[in-house]
């Protein structure tokens, strides 16, 4: 058999295919020395403490949890440059694809244009109601990137923030669960993101099993550089980071929806819509540690005391100035302290069923591996900072 010279190139139609590289031909990869490396102190998160530019983010919760109002409220503060719950906010252009449509993302507008004072003003914020296919390569991503481009023409500046609402309608029939359905799509962000350079947030629900996040695939969960879940429930409205990649999670917003009349319609009845205002944190937060019986406060007990004699910070994931353990070692000590001499079936059932129940009611988080406790009051604030 003869050998192939390397730099042989094979035919493809009429064109001629690029050599394939070889250790003789590959060029070295650029790298940086040791010395060489400067910190990285440039500012990039364009929403203090929450977004990054060019990166990308989920906001999740159930249905009617309000999170199409709080997304909608918080785009329209980047497009006005407002501080938006005591973060700064550097203002750019914000591009709003409503899939779902309809005169509610209209209304919604209006009310915060009311609410803020803005009837006369123009924002740099453009919203497009209509469905969308951003599954299909054929579909409409060609067509965001361009509408993004006008976006920024018209508005002399590149765009900050493209938010898709929802993802669910941007896969127009695709599976959320399927692997190749959920990376297409995030592919499909990703070449948005890369062509407009402009923060990518999908509007997402929340599956069945909340403690597990947004609904769908996890490659979603993986890809994104921001999480944020919205809660509704006997405690308020609050929007509560998950996940950031850059950034220090564990942030929790408190507001609250309050009802605006718009006008009336042609019955002579009053058409409303909401806005979003913040809310007071001690009065949406009452404490969920006082109603903690059995297995769970003795878990909580036992995590106090271990977090408080061996808690570390530090770690990727855990919310910066806070100590945690690992959930092992919890564990551990949970078996040792709350149920000595028990059967090891009886424990594990004990410990998984108290975790969740913590879990639940916010009391502690769980990241990467290791545990803290969420409320800030407690022996496992890191004092050296």
């Amino acid at each position: 058999m003869m050998d192939q010279d390397p730099t042989w190139q094979f035919p493809v139609g009429n064109e001629v295919a690029p050599a394939l590289s070889t250790p003789e031909t590959a060029e070295p990869l650029a790298f940086i020395r040791f010395e060489d490396v400067e910190p990285a102190l440039a500012t990039n998160d364009f929403v203090e403490r929450l977004l990054v530019a060019g990166a990308m983010s989920v906001l999740y919760g159930q249905s009617n949890s309000g999170k199409t109002f709080l997304a909608l409220d918080l785009a329209l503060h980047i497009a006005q440059g407002a501080p938006w719950f005591g973060r700064e906010i550097t203002q750019g252009p914000v591009l709003y694809l409503a899939l779902e449509g309809g005169s509610g993302i209209k209304n919604r507008i209006v009310a915060y244009r009311a609410e803020h004072g803005l009837d006369d003003v123009r924002l740099p914020f453009f919203v497009v109601p209509q469905p969308l296919n951003l599954l299909d390569p054929a579909g409409d991503v060609a067509a965001i990137i361009n509408t993004t481009a006008r976006v920024a023409s018209e508005a002399e500046a590149p765009v900050a923030l493209i938010v898709i609402d929802t993802l669910s309608r941007a896969m127009a029939g695709g599976n959320e669960n399927a692997p190749e359905d959920m990376t297409a799509l995030v592919a499909a962000g990703d070449r948005i993101r890369k062509e407009t350079g402009a923060h990518v947030m999908w509007v997402h629900h929340s599956g069945k099993d909340e403690t597990r996040g947004a609904r769908g695939h996890s490659s979603l969960r993986a890809a994104t550089d921001t999480e944020i879940e919205i809660i509704a429930d006997d405690k308020g409205r609050r929007a509560e980071v998950r996940k950031q990649r850059d950034l220090d999670g564990g942030d929790v917003i408190c507001y609250e929806l309050q009802s605006v009349e718009l006008g009336t319609n042609s019955r002579g009845k009053p058409v409303t819509s909401c806005v979003v205002r913040p809310a007071d944190p001690n009065a949406t937060h009452k404490d969920p540690v006082r109603s903690l019986t059995g297995h769970a406060r003795r878990a909580y007990e036992v995590l106090l005391d271990t977090v408080a004699g061996e808690g570390q910070g530090g770690f990727s994931g855990v919310p910066a100035r806070l100590l945690s353990v690992t959930d092992t070692r919890w564990r551990e000590q949970f078996y040792a302290c709350a149920m000595p001499g028990a059967e090891q079936g009886a424990k594990q059932r004990a410990f998984l069923r108290a975790a969740a129940m913590l879990q639940e009611r916010r009391i502690i988080a769980m990241n990467a591996g290791r545990v803290w406790i969420v409320l800030q009051d407690h022996p496992g604030q890191d004092s050296q900072t």
